[in-house]
């Protein structure tokens, strides 16, 4: 962990590399992204000559293992591809093992990517707020729905969950408006522990989604006929809205952050979320508040020499 001017830089670098060596892939030749790109993991129970053996399922194992040690600490762009793998661990195939391969090929490449943390909001208290999005039947297997959301202080994430969803959804509408009732929950949590740092949060968490008709499904239930059917419990956002605790937003789909977290994009929207979520090389941290300072020193010296 390094400290630049009011930032926390929090990386793995190290970690990466001794995982990379432990499983043999250091030389690996590096990748864009951690999934690719509309593809999609399944059981094929019938290829059962696909099937790891036993020691090949314990290498398995360990290695999804330690992705989530490092997803969950500081890396966030990975969580949605260690999520998906991780459904395999008891009856690994051999591409569950190539796709678990395909995230060490991605963090070859991204090893002195940093997550940072702190900056922002200049002469205010930490601002709390999110992004949720949903990939509506993303699993092939069970057609169920995959939850993704992010929130930050300052220029970088400190909470993040990439899960499935427990039932199925008959609509996106439905399968966003799930993935923000989990966001709101979570934002309840992070609101109260705020509170007990001293960071209280005047106003309103806002909470960004990129569906219009859930939008408004947590406003007002005016589509009561097509959404009847909801659980009960993710009205809850409903609640917290009238409450004033959190307010839920429109955002495009194209500048939405929490899309890496439910599924695989392309080279340029991965790259645009990873910098959304705070995650960059340490390098171009350093450079950009260089030319921050450089800024005001110019503008000091311009002012005393008036």
């Amino acid at each position: 962990m390094t400290r630049v001017r009011n930032q926390f830089q929090l990386s793995h670098q190290k970690y990466i590399n001794d995982v990379l060596e432990r499983f043999g892939v250091s030389d690996c030749r590096p990748l864009a992204t951690p999934m690719t790109a509309g593809e999609h993991l399944t059981q094929e129970d019938s290829r059962t000559e696909d099937a790891l053996h036993e020691e090949g399922s314990c290498v398995y194992r360990s290695a999804v293992g330690s992705l989530m040690y490092l997803a969950v600490g500081t890396r966030p762009d990975i969580v949605a591809a260690v999520s998906v793998v991780s459904r395999f661990m008891q009856n690994p195939k051999n591409m569950h093992w190539i796709a678990v391969k395909r995230i060490f090929r991605y963090l070859k490449g991204t090893s002195d990517y940093t997550l940072s943390l702190g900056g922002g909001n200049d002469g205010e208290g930490p601002v709390l707020s999110g992004y949720c999005d949903a990939d509506w039947a993303g699993d092939p297997d069970d057609r169920h729905s995959t939850t993704g959301y992010s929130f930050s202080l300052g220029t970088g994430s400190v909470s993040w969950s990439s899960k499935r969803q427990k039932t199925v959804a008959l609509s996106t509408t439905e399968a966003e408006y799930m993935s923000v009732s989990s966001a709101a929950r979570e934002t309840v949590w992070l609101r109260q522990l705020l509170l007990e740092l001293g960071a209280e949060q005047v106003g309103a968490t806002t909470l960004l989604n990129d569906n219009q008709g859930c939008v408004k499904l947590t406003r007002n239930p005016v589509m009561h006929s097509n959404s009847k059917h909801i659980d009960v419990r993710h009205h809850y956002i409903r609640e917290l809205q009238e409450a004033g605790k959190i307010k839920v937003e429109y955002c495009p789909t194209g500048q939405m952050a929490a899309d890496v977290l439910t599924k695989g994009l392309t080279k340029e929207l991965h790259e645009r979320c990873m910098r959304k979520l705070g995650i960059r090389k340490l390098s171009e941290t350093q450079d950009s508040l260089r030319t921050a300072e450089v800024g005001v020193l110019r503008y000091v010296s311009n002012q005393l020499t008036r």
